[in-house]
């Protein structure tokens, strides 16, 4: 139906409607259609933006399509709201080292990242504040803990987080924030 010789789309999403394609770059330079379905058919850019600060490899779009999330290299992540273009809120400094992971909650009020240096934390999707670090969590409860987190998933109802690690998987209730189970694996060294 479309093509768009003149763009370095790695990663697409459609927006809120059907009519909004969203294409990301491999720099994170982020572009958004209307789609015109009318003779001639057409792919119009409504805005553009740079989704990263540097180059990087993550980026998710909240449930209800209208934000999409970058982390970065620098370990900076920016939420962006579609289709406007406009950043919802920017964190320079939200982990140490390049983000591996970005995860919405089911109902889009949460976004968690997980950082290089392994740690996880959650964040207002509204505002950008810091609901919770689980990993400096583990720490308070346990001086001896080294939690590492590597990967995510909430609970298709929100409930439950699962955060894959080094030697556990751990289960937490989102509600009070408090570790409901961990699940001993096989290490991991990657």
């Amino acid at each position: 139906l479309f093509e768009q010789p003149d763009n370095d789309g790695r990663k697409v999403f459609f927006g809120p409607t059907d009519d909004i394609l969203i294409t990301v770059s491999s720099t994170g330079f982020t572009r958004v259609w209307t789609l015109d379905m009318q003779p001639p058919r057409r792919m119009i850019e409504t805005v553009s933006f740079d989704g990263y600060e540097s180059t990087g490899d993550e980026v998710v779009q909240s449930p209800d399509k209208t934000g999409l999330a970058f982390g970065s290299r620098t370990g900076a992540i920016r939420l962006w709201r579609i289709p406007e273009g406009e950043v919802i809120f920017d964190n320079a400094a939200a982990h140490t080292g390049a983000i591996r992971a970005l995860e919405f909650s089911p109902d889009g009020s949460l976004l968690l990242t997980i950082g290089h240096e392994s740690s996880a934390r959650i964040w207002s999707a509204e505002d950008g504040e810091l609901v919770i670090d689980l990993s400096a969590e583990r720490i308070k409860n346990d001086p001896e803990d080294e939690f590492v987190a590597y990967r995510a998933q909430f609970s298709p109802d929100g409930a439950l987080l699962a955060v894959s690690g080094r030697s556990e998987i751990s289960i937490w209730d989102t509600a009070s924030w408090t570790l409901k189970h961990s699940i001993p694996t096989a290490e991991f060294a990657g």
